[in-house]
């Protein structure tokens, strides 16, 4: 937090001193280093047994806390973007979800991802019963830390964090045998590309997308579907 909060105020009062508005910088120019040095990347990966007996944990939870979560394991997505999904960017007939541009986050391109039989189940059980408006948020989920704690509690898996399902999802797709390139784009990731690709590539790769969350969500229902995973003891 330390960290991210020095590179912020850093950004900022950088702009400031470009624009004038102050003389110099207020922090040190290499102050990161020593006053807020950053994190290790976090490689924890959520094993099967674990993914399942969070699934199975996330029945004892509200109806929209439970929707969430299992959208989060099944889409591979961001939390806010799981939490303030919208009536508008689902499209339940063609079993798609479309996240718009300014919710991804490198906000070039909306990102457009398959709905299985399973996400469309999750969803079908907050679909509003009269017709609302397109910005019309489906879950709306906010106090992620208490939810978690519900979901440690009754699932018995520890150490993870909710951004930890993403990084899983990522893994097995490569062990399920989804090219690289293909598993980055499902999850919203285009840093694998140079600029020069991004100038001259221009195919959408929606169907590679497609194919590649599918396989996903198609290796979480098997899980789910034939798993009899319960509480997972933790080890240590």
């Amino acid at each position: 937090m330390a960290a991210a909060l020095y590179r912020y105020c850093s950004s900022f009062l950088g702009f400031a001193e470009a624009s004038g508005w102050v003389t110099a910088s207020l922090l040190p120019r290499k102050g990161l280093r020593t006053i807020a040095p950053a994190v290790a990347p976090r490689q924890r990966v959520v094993s099967d047994a674990e993914l399942v007996a969070i699934w199975n944990a996330s029945a004892e939870l509200e109806l929209k806390p439970r929707v969430f979560t299992r959208l989060l394991v099944l889409m591979a997505a961001r939390e806010m973007q799981v939490a303030d999904i919208a009536a508008g960017e689902v499209d339940l007939d063609l079993a798609q979800w479309i996240i718009p541009a300014p919710r991804t986050k490198h906000k070039k391109a909306a990102l457009t991802l398959p709905l299985s039989q399973l996400a469309l189940t999750e969803l079908t059980a907050v679909w509003p019963a009269m017709t609302v408006p397109s910005p019309f948020k489906l879950l709306r989920i906010r106090g992620f830390s208490k939810l978690k704690a519900k979901l440690d509690e009754a699932s018995g898996v520890r150490d993870w964090r909710f951004h930890d399902l993403r990084r899983s999802a990522r893994s097995a797709m490569t062990r399920l045998g989804v090219p690289r390139e293909h598993a980055e784009l499902a999850i919203g990731h285009i840093s694998h590309q140079s600029a020069l690709e991004r100038v001259y590539d221009r195919h959408d790769y929606s169907g590679e997308i497609r194919i590649a969350s599918l396989t996903w969500q198609a290796h979480v229902e098997r899980l789910v579907t034939e798993g009899t995973v319960g509480k997972v003891i933790a080890l240590g």
